[in-house]
């Protein structure tokens, strides 16, 4: 959620906007792993990643259901939380060092509502953009602005999105 404010030059008053992108899209957690993990698992994903997704997966209770290997060694096992005994799930992993996540961009809706302030539980006036498609709302953008309006920026090179 964000929220911003515009100042109109007709009426020089300023007005408050809570925006909300919501949708489907993705979650990556990045885990640091030990070399002998990297050893026993980069093999296995060179053949398909099936068993490291099942493994990311179910780790927390421990019910594998694997179609190429027949078990994780424990050296082997990086969702394992040693101080505790016990594994983790794949969004609470023992060496996390980046979590990220959100809508894809055509998989994306969008709410503009109007509020009548600045704070957090700022009272709602009335819906500027209801849960508009984000593609449908950059085809109506670029259509009104005969496209010399980028909604959309390629992000630097050597960034993380």
């Amino acid at each position: 959620m964000s929220s911003g404010n515009v100042s109109s030059n007709q009426q020089d008053t300023l007005h408050y906007y809570r925006i909300t992108i919501a949708g489907y899209g993705g979650e990556t957690a990045y885990i640091k792993v030990s070399k002998k993990a990297y050893e026993f698992w980069n093999p296995v994903i060179e053949e398909g990643d099936g068993d490291a997704v099942e493994y990311c997966l179910s780790a927390e209770n421990g019910d594998f259901e694997f179609e190429d290997i027949t078990e994780v060694p424990l050296e082997a096992q990086f969702l394992l939380n040693d101080e505790e005994g016990y594994s983790t799930a794949w969004y609470d992993a023992p060496g996390e060092f980046a979590h990220i996540w959100g809508a894809a961009v055509d998989h994306a809706w969008v709410t503009v509502e109007k509020i009548d302030s600045s704070e957090f539980d700022a009272t709602h006036i009335e819906d500027v953009i209801d849960g508009e498609d984000l593609t449908d709302i950059y085809q109506r953008v670029g259509d009104e602005t005969n496209w010399e309006t980028e909604l959309f920026e390629e992000p630097e090179e050597g960034t993380v999105t």
